[in-house]
C-alpha cells in the first residue's frame, strides 16, 4: 500500500507541474496577441464623437489619432491657423458629411506653435535604395537606412511601415515641411514627430529614441530629425506613416 500511495502522489505532482508549465507557456505567448489590440484600435477610435484637449495635444496630433483631416476638424470646430488649443477644450471628431474639407488658410506659422506641449513578423528583406535616400526635387526620400520589416496593412491596424536599422542611426525627413507635432502623447507611437508638408500630406516618424526637432521648426528634405529607437520591443528602427487628407496611404507607393 505504501508503494501504491507513493505512485499516486508522484502522478498527482507530475500532473500539477504539467498544468503549471502549460500556464506559464500560455502567459509567455501573450506577447503574440499584441496585433489583436492593434486591430481594435482603429475601430474604437472611429466611434469617438469628441476629444478633450490634454497637455501636449495639437490639432494635427488629434487628427492623426482619429484618422481625420486636420482641415476638416478645424472647420468643424471653428479653428484657424495656427490652430491654438487650450487644455480642457472639446474638439468634435465626428464632423458629418456637411462639413467643408478645407478651412480658410492663413500662412502657416513658421515659429514655434502656441499649443501647449506635453511634458510627460514577417520580414520582407526589402532594403531602402541608397540612390533615392537623398533624392531631389519632388522625390520622397527614405526616412532611414535599413530594410522594411513590417508592411502597410491598414485593415489590421498597420497604418505604415517599419524600417529596421541600427542603434545610433538617424531618422530623416522625407520631404520639406514644418514640424506639426513632436512629443510622446499618442499611445503606441513612443516619441513621435509629425511633419506637415502641404495642405494634403503629413508624415509621421514613431518610436524614436530622441527627437531632434521642435514644433513649428522648418525642415528640409533629408534633414536628421530623430535618433532611432526600439520598435515593437524587438529591433532598432522607425515606424513611418504617410497621411493624405487624414487617411493612411502606403508609404512604399511614394518611396519607390
Amino acid at each position: 500500500m505504501g508503494v501504491l500511495r507513493r505512485m499516486i502522489n508522484y502522478s498527482v505532482k507530475t500532473w500539477s507541474a504539467g498544468v503549471v508549465l502549460l500556464s506559464l507557456v500560455a502567459c509567455g505567448g501573450r506577447e503574440d496577441l499584441a496585433p489583436v489590440v492593434e486591430l481594435n484600435w482603429r475601430a474604437a477610435n472611429s466611434r469617438v464623437a469628441q476629444h478633450v484637449v490634454r497637455r501636449g495635444d495639437t490639432l494635427y496630433a488629434i487628427a492623426f489619432r482619429y484618422d481625420r483631416d486636420y482641415r476638416e476638424l478645424a472647420a468643424a470646430n471653428h479653428l484657424f491657423s495656427p490652430y491654438s488649443l487650450r487644455v480642457g477644450q472639446v474638439i468634435r471628431i465626428q464632423t458629418g458629411n456637411n462639413v467643408r474639407k478645407a478651412t480658410p488658410q492663413r500662412s502657416f506659422n513658421q515659429t514655434r506653435l502656441t499649443q501647449h506641449r506635453v511634458t510627460q513578423t514577417k520580414f520582407s528583406q526589402q532594403s531602402t535604395p541608397a540612390r533615392r535616400f537623398f533624392g531631389g526635387g519632388n522625390d520622397w526620400v527614405w526616412p532611414a537606412h535599413g530594410r522594411v520589416v513590417a508592411n502597410f496593412v491598414p485593415n489590421q491596424g498597420k497604418k505604415g511601415i517599419d524600417i529596421a536599422g541600427k542603434k545610433g542611426e538617424k531618422i530623416y525627413a522625407t520631404k520639406a515641411g514644418t514640424v506639426a507635432y513632436a512629443g510622446s502623447g499618442l499611445a503606441g507611437y513612443g516619441n513621435l514627430i509629425i511633419i506637415k508638408h502641404d495642405n494634403q500630406f503629413l508624415t509621421a516618424y514613431g518610436n524614436n529614441e530622441r527627437n531632434l526637432v521642435t514644433e513649428g521648426q522648418s525642415i528640409r528634405a533629408g534633414q536628421a530629425i530623430a535618433d532611432m529607437g526600439v520598435v515593437d520591443r524587438r529591433y532598432w528602427g522607425v515606424h513611418f506613416e504617410i497621411r493624405q487628407s487624414g487617411q493612411p496611404v502606403n508609404p512604399l507607393n511614394y518611396l519607390k
